[in-house]
């Protein structure tokens, strides 16, 4: 903190001041065991920003706070005064922002972070969310006091702030704000009474679901200016509220209130006003709710069909509003409320059907407005007058020209507004059109400012040119994220676009990136998914192209999912892509690779993450054999197509049948490998690979692994699965090189009815193994008989194994503590405390049936299973 001081204070002989200060002199209990850094600290803030600090005393220790909602409660105690040209909210944010750069406040690591900042670090990663679709804003970002910033606060305030807690015993008098912690049923049994005539600020704490008198609490808070509750029991306010008439803060969004009550329209003071977030049930408000014309803050489900909302001419947050055809809830409403920022979302606006009338709402006029949702009924039956009524409407909407974001949806007019024609929103940066069926994009201005641009539902015919339209150089020199669905493409690709989605869009060809007229410009695309444009058929022109891959030096991510139609990958593949790190092709049946010389590479050596699925005519030896130079490969998951013939291959399709060691042995780096659906795979060079860690092999029914001729040092597996394959993949060499392998999983193995040999033999040697699960092998006779002879297996699970008669005669590891049997008909009478094998297994602390603990009365008297199993340990086990 005191490197913040001395950076604002630039002066030889400031820095002197510092030095020389008085309060260094003093000993720690002089100072109330604070630091004297903290102290200086304290007495170089600004006078009206040692009030603001001084107030948050009140919260409790670690106690977690928003900015919003503590620039309210500056507000209501009037620590923050109005001046010319600035709204109260606005020097709240800046007097917040200055503790928090001096350290008095610190971000707690949760909460929201700006829609921005997802968009564009979630272009840089696989495309696992909607990466084009704003975060919620339900929740702000949250903030904490340091324990000795808050001691500070409480020493300056020592006879005005007081927290209560159910250990507390000093009580103070002349106390103004009141942090409250009791689970009592009245405040009688907490204080008396006489304390909460003069205070101001009360926080009051409550755990427990249970009644408690508000009315003898809300009759004796005369002066109250900021009630917080937080009481999950609280359904219905008292209508003593109605006493509260200083009231200017009121927060229950930590209670399950859902009703108002009329008395609560006669404080005239509300200036913030929250009700439960959580209740979806909340009932209409009350009639009289626009007579809070000081309200400034309001955050209530219901709010957008409110009556005369309008007259709330001081109202800064309305993130909805609905028309509708009656009074008091017709667009006018908007007319004089000019204080609006932030969000705004305008639903139904069938119900507008002039221009004169949508006029009445000024949006023009509404500076503060960020975001603003222009929306049409989406069921909503049109015909030809209706169409033109709205396409008027939609020209009276004009908004500000300081707006940022930009929705319209379902609009259904013959073309775009005027306003979006001429540019005049020169500072948008959000632009998403949805479901606008009749618009013709190619009449859209320049915005010189845009960042993201998302399409959806045009069934505009001709494709968009982005770049070239009439005398605009380029339309958004600044967009970095496209998002289209559900309609035509562009021609070109601007080079500064960073992520782009094409889903659903009527193309047979990508488009082509912008010829720049430097020659060494290249593209900033950093992540590109294309999926189900059904018309798509080649990936050798445009944006893919060989010859364009040389200016993609920014990809990173590239998915192509569902794309039926698309057979021909680019010639060379995508070797010229060197940037990129995770390549997903997915659903893409008539795919093939087709080598243009045998010298070629297919993907490029940067790849860290492959994953090829369901892509029958892709999938096959020559495409795999190219893949030697992927020294950087971590994660490769092999998807392929359930043979139709059980015997014999399509004679249309390549066949994969290897990646054999002479492959794998060049993927140093492999940590993660799924191979699945690959009946023709009989051979898998598995031992060399030396960092791979987990294994999945399903549905490769002549799967059997191949070693290599002079490496048999121990592999790193530590997890493995097999599922609908042989087990002969485990033969007595492979098992001797898991020394590592802590999990084994055999699951759905319905041609297995006893183990092979090699196996038998070869169990001793996993010697980190720790669990075992065994799931739905129906024809499987028996266990392994040397189980026992596992060393450190801890973990048994066999669950719908009916054909297991018995455990086997060796028993089960001296190691193991838990088994959990489930749908085993034998197993389960044979391992009851009175069965045939109890004796084998009552070794074992924990014993599981058919989600049953058969030895909870051997742990009566030490305790519950519940102290010693972690509940993850067997929900880890993912059971079907």
């Amino acid at each position: 903190m005191i490197g913040c001081l001395l950076c604002l204070n630039f002066n030889l002989n400031d820095w002197n001041m510092i030095l020389n200060a008085d309060v260094w002199k003093y000993k720690s209990e002089d100072l109330y065991g604070i630091p004297a850094a903290l102290w200086l600290s304290y007495q170089h803030l600004p006078p009206h920003i040692k009030q603001c600090f001084g107030y948050c005393s009140i919260f409790p220790r670690d106690h977690k706070f928003d900015k919003q909602s503590t620039v309210h409660m500056w507000i209501a105690q009037g620590l923050i005064q109005p001046q010319q040209g600035k709204e109260m909210e606005d020097l709240g944010n800046e007097y917040f922002d200055y503790l928090l750069n001096r350290s008095f406040f610190q971000s707690s690591g949760f909460g929201d972070k700006s829609v921005e900042y997802e968009l564009l670090m979630f272009s840089r990663t696989e495309f696992s969310v909607d990466y084009t679709r704003p975060k919620s804003s339900d929740t702000s970002e949250e903030y904490i006091m340091h324990g000795l910033i808050r001691d500070l606060a409480l020493s300056i305030t020592a006879y005005e702030s007081l927290y209560l807690s159910p250990v507390t015993r000093n009580m103070k008098k002349n106390v103004r704000h009141l942090s409250l912690q009791s689970d009592k049923n009245t405040i009688a049994e907490v204080r008396d009474l006489g304390m909460l005539y003069n205070l101001r600020t009360l926080l009051l704490y409550r755990t427990k679901n249970s009644s408690f008198d508000y009315d003898a609490l809300f009759m004796n808070l005369k002066c109250i200016r900021v009630l917080c509750l937080s009481d999950i029991g609280l359904k219905n306010l008292p209508n003593s509220i109605g006493n509260l008439k200083q009231l200017r803060c009121l927060d229950l969004t930590k209670t399950s209130v859902d009703t108002v009550p009329q008395v609560l329209c006669s404080l005239r003071n509300l200036q913030t006003l929250k009700l439960s977030i959580s209740s979806s049930f909340l009932q209409s408000l009350p009639r009289n709710m626009s007579n809070l014309i000081n309200l400034r803050h309001l955050k209530v489900n219901g709010s957008d069909e409110m009556y005369k909302i309008g007259k709330l001419t001081s109202l800064q947050e309305l993130e909805k509003f609905t028309v509708l055809n009656k009074d008091g809830h017709r667009i006018e409403e908007l007319k004089n409320m000019k204080q609006l920022r932030g969000k705004l979302s305008i639903s139904q606006l069938e119900n507008v059907h002039t221009k004169d009338e949508a006029l009445e709402a000024k949006l023009n006029e509404k500076e503060h407005i960020e975001k603003l949702n222009l929306e049409w009924s989406w069921d909503y039956s049109w015909d030809g007058s209706v169409i033109e009524s709205n396409l008027a409407a939609l020209e009276g909407l004009r908004p500000h020209a300081n707006l940022k974001d930009l929705i319209i949806r379902n609009n259904c007019g013959a073309k775009i507004p005027t306003w979006l024609e001429d540019g005049s929103l020169s500072s948008l940066e959000t632009l998403e059109i949805l479901d606008c069926r009749k618009w013709d994009l190619s009449l859209l201005g320049q915005f010189k400012g845009l960042k993201i641009l998302r399409l959806d539902g045009l069934l505009q015919t001709q494709p968009v040119d982005l770049q070239h339209n009439r005398d605009y150089d380029q339309l958004f020199p600044c967009l970095c994220i496209i998002d289209m669905r559900r309609c035509s493409s562009f021609i070109e690709v601007p080079l500064t676009l960073e992520a782009m989605r094409l889903h659903m869009v009527r193309l047979p060809t990508l488009p082509r990136l912008h010829e720049s007229r430097s020659s060494t410009s290249s593209s900033s695309l950093a992540s590109l998914q294309i999926s189900d444009c059904q018309r798509l058929t080649t990936l050798q022109v445009g944006l893919l192209a060989h010859q364009s891959q040389g200016q993609l030096q920014a990809l990173h991510n590239l998915v192509i999912q569902a794309c039926t139609e698309l057979v021909h990958l680019p010639d060379h593949g995508f070797s010229a892509l060197v940037s990129l790190k995770t390549l997903r092709i997915e659903n893409c049946p008539k795919l093939r690779h087709k080598p243009v010389d045998n010298s070629s590479a297919t993907l490029p050596s940067s790849l860290i993450d492959f994953k090829v699925i369901r892509c029958a005519a892709l999938t096959s030896d020559s495409f795999f054999i190219d893949m030697g130079r992927l020294h950087s490969l971590r994660s490769m998951v092999i998807k392929g197509e359930p043979a139709v013939d059980e015997d014999h291959p399509s004679e249309h399709l390549p066949v994969f049948t290897s990646l054999p060691w002479g492959l794998l042995q060049h993927f140093k780096s492999l940590k993660e490998l799924q191979i699945v659906d690959c009946e023709w795979l009989i051979m898998l060079g598995l031992p060399v690979l030396v960092s791979l860690k987990r294994l999945k092999i399903a549905s490769c029914p002549r799967l059997a692994a191949c070693s290599s001729p002079s490496d048999k040092s121990p592999m790193l597996l530590e997890y493995l699965e097999i599922k609908e394959s042989s087990l002969h993949i485990l033969n007595g060499e492979l098992l001797q090189s898991l020394i590592n392998l802590r999990e084994l999983k055999i699951m759905e193995c319905d041609e297995l009815e006893n183990f092979p040999n090699e196996m038998e033999e070869g169990l001793p040697c996993l010697v980190s193994l720790k669990r075992l699960f065994i799931h739905q092998c129906s024809r499987l006779q028996s266990l392994p008989c040397e189980l026992a002879t596992i060393p450190s297996l801890e973990e048994v699970c066999i669950t719908e194994c009916g054909s297991i008669r018995s455990i086997p005669e060796k028993g089960l590891p001296a190691s193991l503590f838990m088994l959990v049997i489930r749908n085993c008909r034998y197993l389960k009478q044979r391992c009851k405390k009175d069965g045939e094998d109890w004796s084998k297994i009552s070794h074992v602390f924990y014993i599981e049936i058919d989600n049953q603990n058969v030895k909870e009365e051997a742990l009566s008297e030490t305790g519950s299973s519940e102290e010693y199993i972690s509940v993850s340990t067997i929900s880890d086990w993912d059971f079907p």
